[in-house]
């Protein structure tokens, strides 16, 4: 998993416990596979897919895969987290119907 500076397990934990608080499943993968996310979020009708810093090649071309299928696929960084994106999307309300 690619950490930039400031990216501390500290703040992954944190992540996955607000997740945790929030309702969602978390898969977390590590050391599994090159190109798979770090995590992958769900909680109703949504997941999120999150790698945490910047996306390594075989990454960036898994997101856009799950992003062209309909899925949130984001790169987060120390500065996500800071600035409030983080929580905002674990807090967002899950759609009440399923898309068609």
């Amino acid at each position: 998993m690619n950490t930039p500076a400031g990216l501390t397990p500290e703040v992954k934990a944190a992540t996955i416990q607000l997740a945790q608080a929030h309702g969602w499943r978390v898969v977390k993968f590590q050391g599994v596979a090159a190109g798979l996310p770090d995590l992958v979020l769900s909680r109703g009708h949504r997941t999120i897919a999150v790698v945490f810093g910047e996306p390594t090649a075989e990454q960036r071309v898994r997101l856009d895969a799950l992003t062209d299928a309909g899925l949130l696929a984001v790169a987060w960084t120390p500065e996500h987290w800071r600035d409030g994106t983080v929580a905002h999307h674990l807090r967002r309300q899950a759609p009440l119907e399923t898309p068609r």
